[in-house]
């Protein structure tokens, strides 16, 4: 947590060093030795649009993407706390072949189909075009930047369309901004 604000934190992502605003409703506070845990391992994500975990007196909604800390298959662990989760995981330490991977970007790529543009977002309620492509590689085990311009720094490039593959990355970019595409 950087900044406190009325009800709201400004908090950095351990995963990608993003620094943004969330409602103080929603954070959890984690001790040192958990976030170095959490930093050392990749942690499987949500396939399903949207899917809850609970404990007791506790339900929280996630939605597609979102991580699962410490997942043994059935449970789990979230600061001190143990959470069952039901739904659908991806499994980012078995990575698959290029081919099966842009088979799984394409197919996770249709579940976002609709959401709303909204800049900085990263669910099915609103979403911008790198938090997308964030979102999309993160499930299949690829860990990108957040924003378009630091993401043209990963991967190989090629020079011509025809080099281009399922699941590249295609970037555009202009003087003061940059964007990307995704090659289906």
């Amino acid at each position: 947590m950087l900044v406190t604000q009325e009800s709201w934190l400004q908090v950095q992502l351990a995963a990608d060093g993003y620094v943004g605003w969330m409602d103080a409703k929603q954070h959890t506070p984690v001790s040192t030795e958990y976030y170095n845990d959490w930093c050392a391992q990749d942690h499987p994500r949500v396939l399903d649009v949207v899917q809850a975990v609970s404990d007791a007196t506790t339900k929280i909604p996630l939605t597609l993407g979102s991580r699962l800390p410490f997942f043994d298959g059935m449970n789990l662990r979230l600061g001190h706390r143990q959470f069952f989760f039901n739904g659908a995981a991806t499994n980012p330490a078995a990575a698959p072949d290029p081919v099966r991977q842009a088979a799984l970007l394409r197919k996770m790529a249709l579940l976002y189909l609709k959401a709303p543009y909204v800049w900085g977002g990263k669910s099915v309620f609103g979403l911008d075009c790198s938090g997308l492509c964030q979102q999309l590689y993160g499930m299949v085990g690829i860990q990108l930047p957040r924003d378009a311009r630091q993401q043209i720094d990963h991967g190989q490039p090629v020079h011509f369309v025809a080099q281009a593959k399922p699941g590249d990355l295609a970037f555009s970019t202009t003087p003061k901004a940059a964007s990307c595409t995704w090659a289906w």
